[in-house]
């Protein structure tokens, strides 16, 4: 609830972002976040001149592919549908905003 007010009071310095969309595109949705919050001309994301190494490990820091897909549904498998239902219940409004399918309760529930 607190970050949908604040998105709304703070739009130029607020910015959501999704861990499910940061470990698939990190360089991708990191370019979004700074384009959001206006830093986009501050902060250089590409290789301007920096060695082969360099060039690297810039690489694998921004790889999809570092382990972070396998951790998105992680959760899933640890919690009970009980569990489940209690983290939506108290979070729904963040979770129908953030566009999340829900997995133990239905709308019509609510």
């Amino acid at each position: 609830k607190h970050a949908i007010l604040m998105q709304s009071a703070m739009k130029d310095q607020f910015a959501f972002a999704r861990y499910e969309d940061i470990a698939r595109e990190p360089r991708n949705e990191t370019r979004k976040i700074l384009k959001a919050l206006d830093l986009e001309d501050q902060i250089n994301m590409d290789n301007n001149g920096e060695d082969d190494q360099n060039q690297r490990n810039a690489d694998d820091i921004w790889s999809p592919e570092k382990n972070s897909i396998s951790l998105i549904n992680k959760w899933k498998q640890s919690l009970n549908i009980k569990q489940i239902k209690l983290i939506e219940t108290q979070c729904l409004e963040a979770l129908t905003t953030m566009e999340y399918p829900l997995l133990g309760i239905s709308l019509a529930e609510n």
